[in-house]
């Protein structure tokens, strides 16, 4: 299951980016099972829509391997 730890997070969007890439192999953040979404500059909350097909995985997702914050986005 992919968790994010809000607390670390830093707005990037790298996940939302990366993640629309693994569905349709093109970078478009509206295509991303992940949604950074900024409530003003210093709240930011973190959606992982029912479109996310990563949690079967026997590997890390794009997500958790390009997050550049260590343990931000994490996969047990």
């Amino acid at each position: 299951m992919i968790k994010v730890d809000i607390n670390k997070c830093v707005g990037c969007c790298i996940c939302e980016i990366i993640c629309s890439y693994h569905h349709k192999g093109y970078f478009d953040p509206n295509f991303s099972s992940i949604q950074v979404i900024f409530k003003n500059n210093y709240d930011i909350s973190i959606n992982l829509l029912d479109t996310c097909d990563c949690n079967n995985r026997d590997e890390d997702p794009p997500c958790v391997k390009m997050c550049p914050v260590f343990n931000c986005i994490t996969f047990n």
